[in-house]
């Protein structure tokens, strides 16, 4: 009994999740439109970034030489980037990097990340707020509504405010359990009733 525990132990080891960052700079960028555009990135896992906006509401700026995805104006309207993925494996926010791009004296309000947890069918779940008035990037961690959660798929939604605050993002990490196939649950499982029920050899001696 011991060796089947181990083994089913080494099985869901074998699935457990992984991480993959969104990096803007590693992707590349599809123009749709004059005004339209729209990012597809493909990490390791086939999982796909859509950013929905045009080119008055985010521009990609270049900081200390990396790509950033940045709020292209002040008073246009919010910025959305879904991400998902596509084998339909729940995933979970590690971390998303924020900063203040815009050049003022970091005063009022700041440049803000509203990050939300999504259902399958697109329906709201939880969300929490990122935030910085600093120009530099902070890095930060859900510690409220979405730590630990895991959702069919996350919206983060950056704003421009009444000061002209722009926020920018970059380096967003999140983990995924990939879905095995069901014909491998069921060769696991055949695997394990065969090997923990199977006769034991007598001895004749």
């Amino acid at each position: 009994m011991k060796r089947c525990i181990i083994i089913a132990l080494m099985f869901v080891i074998s699935v457990s999740a992984e991480t993959f960052t969104i990096d803007w700079s590693s992707g590349t960028l599809n123009i749709t439109s004059a005004t339209t555009f729209t990012y597809t990135q493909s990490d390791g896992f086939g999982g796909t970034i859509n950013v929905e906006g045009t080119s008055s509401t985010f521009d990609f700026n270049t900081f200390s030489g990396d790509v950033e995805l940045r709020h292209g104006s002040n008073f246009a309207g919010p910025l959305n980037v879904n991400i998902s993925h596509s084998s339909g494996a729940l995933i979970e926010l590690v971390s998303i990097d924020v900063r203040d791009s815009f050049s003022a004296s970091p005063f009022g309000n700041p440049g803000r990340a509203i990050v939300q947890a999504l259902d399958a069918g697109g329906s709201f779940i939880a969300s929490e707020d990122f935030e910085t008035n600093l120009p530099f990037y902070q890095t930060f961690s859900p510690t409220g509504d979405l730590s630990g959660l895991s959702a069919n798929q996350f919206r983060v939604r950056i704003d421009h405010n009444s000061n002209g605050r722009r926020p920018a993002i970059d380096n967003l990490v999140f983990s995924v359990s990939p879905i095995p196939e069901p014909s491998t649950y069921g060769f696991f499982l055949l695997g394990v009733v065969i090997f923990c029920f199977r006769k034991k050899p007598t001895n004749r001696n």
